[in-house]
């Protein structure tokens, strides 16, 4: 396990190499990916070298690390190459954090078995302690996490978003995958249905969306994509005389929509990510999905 953690360490190399690079150009994204990587990669490096000298502190550091390195536990996987296995699922996360769990639950019932002695009960109570305040810090933001995939006969009827979504007047099956994180209020997702051109050009221009050149079309949908989803259901690629637009919404001004529309068969792939902010680009009231309003806040 030792050999294990500092190997799951070094997988977090690529990100802080990639928050070192991108904080001459956007600092406060760098600090965001050093402040995520650096103390789970410490903790992995420092407790995979305690254990491989059978140290007691580095068995608490391994599990302070996969319990509390994330925001829910320590999302990225210690067994070497499971990142890559995982790569583009939709439960890439949630597989890595349980594979971590596993190995920690090995780890203790090994740890526990070599406890002997004066100090026998205070590491049993420790690690108790710790495994207990360990649990309700994954299952709280766990918890908090809502992931839905599955299909709706109407537009409206998609979780979060569908109202927003309603003026693109698709017809069912709508086909739909997302993630919304409720402490944040954000949303990643990705649906497609069918609809019609005129439909689409007057969402479009509802929300002040762009029409993006041919040859830039192969960066749409990066989401949809990267979650490897059915193409003929989520197609990706686009002919010149398709549709393709991207924005922000009306609505929610810090969430970002992509939308590609293929007129040989109808269908539109709509790809939404970012904030569902209360207010729109006016400072006026929106309904929420609970269907209360909130007070206008400053442009956020």
């Amino acid at each position: 396990m030792g050999w294990l953690a500092v190997i799951g360490a070094i997988g977090h190399l690529p990100a802080l190499v990639a928050g070192v690079r991108v904080m001459p150009i956007m600092s406060n994204v760098g600090w965001i990916l050093l402040g995520f990587s650096l103390p789970a990669t410490l903790l992995l490096l420092v407790g995979g070298i305690g254990l491989i000298y059978r140290k007691v502190f580095g068995f608490y550091l391994v599990c302070i690390a996969v319990l509390f390195g994330g925001i829910g536990g320590l999302g990225v996987p210690i067994i070497p190459f499971l990142k890559q296995l995982l790569q583009g699922s939709y439960y890439a996360e949630d597989l890595a954090l349980l594979s971590n769990l596993a190995l920690l639950a090995v780890l203790v019932c090994c740890q526990v078995l070599t406890f002997s002695g004066r100090r026998r009960r205070l590491h049993l109570c420790a690690t108790s302690a710790l495994l207990l305040l360990g649990a309700a810090h994954v299952g709280t933001v766990r918890a908090m996490v809502d992931r839905e995939r599955g299909t709706a006969s109407n537009i409206e009827a998609i979780p979060y978003i569908g109202e927003t979504l309603q003026t693109l007047r698709c017809t069912g099956p709508i086909h739909y995958r997302l993630v919304y994180t409720k402490w944040q209020r954000s949303l990643t997702g990705v649906l497609s249905g069918r609809t019609t051109e005129q439909h689409v050009q007057d969402f479009a221009a509802a929300n002040g969306l762009k029409a993006v050149p041919n040859e830039r079309r192969h960066k749409l949908l990066p989401q949809t994509k990267g979650w490897k989803l059915n193409s003929e259901i989520f197609p990706v690629k686009f002919n010149a005389d398709d549709a393709c637009f991207v924005g922000r919404l009306e609505t929610y001004p810090r969430a970002f929509l992509q939308l590609g529309f293929k007129k040989s068969d109808g269908r539109v792939v709509a790809e939404v990510f970012g904030f569902l902010a209360s207010t729109n680009r006016r400072g006026e009231r929106v309904t929420t999905k609970t269907g209360s309003s909130e007070a206008p806040s400053a442009r956020e």
